[in-house]
């Protein structure tokens, strides 16, 4: 059967995912752009599916629009039961997330959120060598470039899902404190920070740090993870992006050249036909935005400890 599905959105990233759904056999694409997005084209409930005017009936909808317009495009599909992909960070409000995992929960709506670099081979390919390093200590997460400067939120909430959804992955858990610090270099009267700097606390005495900033003259994004017998580093901007740190021993794990884009999308699509949960589902993406919020208070209440 062709998958239908609704691409809301086809900006940078939007063009990114478009060019790489035509790639997957047996997907059709239906473009929208973000201002006048089409309601759900179905009515669940027993009511078979009947096609609304100028919007043919679809399998799954891709949100792909500005982070501030995630919750208000994303909500009336996730209400009508319809598979939705939410790129990240899934809102940029914790009220926004609880909605719409309310509303998946009532509705039994599939949901996957944008977390890129759980797909990524590289990535995987270190959470896969995680137990040669011994008991974890610390992860470290840069994720820096020069530009692009969003003009409606934070690098907060640009960068930081990248970093916090890979550490929720390796812990698998959420923080117990979280601690952040920011910086408002471009725009000193407004709420949004250039560049920022967040601690959290995980229970069995497990460390992260993350350090954003756009302002960057080069782009790193970069994950080391120490361990009691090694470190292992992820780092998406060299050739060799897995390196293992064992005593005086150094290595270049092997792993899949595979784009994460494209797995990742091709387990949304998996998802719609098998009704499997994705790896980056809601859960994933609320806990994501939970931490991301309580950063976001800690640093308007000049860097003091927040408990989740």
């Amino acid at each position: 059967k062709m998958i239908k599905i609704r691409l809301i959105g086809v900006g940078r990233w939007g063009t990114n995912i478009l060019r790489t759904l035509e790639e997957i056999r047996g997907v059709e694409v239906l473009t929208t752009d973000d201002q006048n997005p089409p309601q759900p084209p179905f009515i669940k409930g027993g009511v078979k599916p009947r096609k609304l005017t100028g919007s043919p009936i679809i399998d799954g909808v891709i949100v792909a629009t500005p982070s501030s317009t995630h919750a208000s495009i994303a909500l009336p599909y996730i209400k009508a039961g319809l598979p939705t992909f939410i790129e990240k960070p899934m809102t940029v409000s914790l009220v926004d997330a609880k909605q719409l995992a309310r509303e998946a929960k009532r509705s039994g709506a599939l949901v996957q959120v944008g977390h890129i670099h759980l797909y990524n081979p590289a990535y995987l390919k270190l959470k896969e060598l995680l137990p040669k390093i011994g008991k974890l200590r610390l992860i470290n997460f840069e994720g820096m470039a020069p530009g692009p400067v969003r003009d409606y939120m934070s690098v907060l909430w640009d960068w930081g899902p990248h970093g916090v959804s890979m550490a929720l992955d390796l812990l698998g858990q959420k923080p117990i404190k979280v601690q952040a610090w920011g910086q408002r270099i471009l725009k000193p009267r407004s709420k949004l920070h250039d560049s920022v700097q967040t601690w959290l606390l995980f229970s069995g005495d497990a460390h992260a740090t993350l350090s954003l900033s756009w302002l960057n003259p080069e782009k790193r994004v970069r994950l080391t993870v120490i361990g009691s017998k090694g470190s292992l580093v992820f780092d998406d901007t060299l050739e060799k992006k897995v390196v293992m740190y064992s005593g005086n021993r150094v290595t270049h794990p092997r792993y899949s050249k595979q784009a994460p884009l494209k797995l990742e999308l091709e387990e949304f699509i998996r998802a719609i036909r098998t009704g499997q949960q994705p790896r980056a589902d809601i859960k994933n993406g609320l806990d994501a935005v939970g931490v991301l919020a309580a950063a976001e208070k800690s640093i308007m209440l000049d860097g003091k400890r927040v408990e989740l």
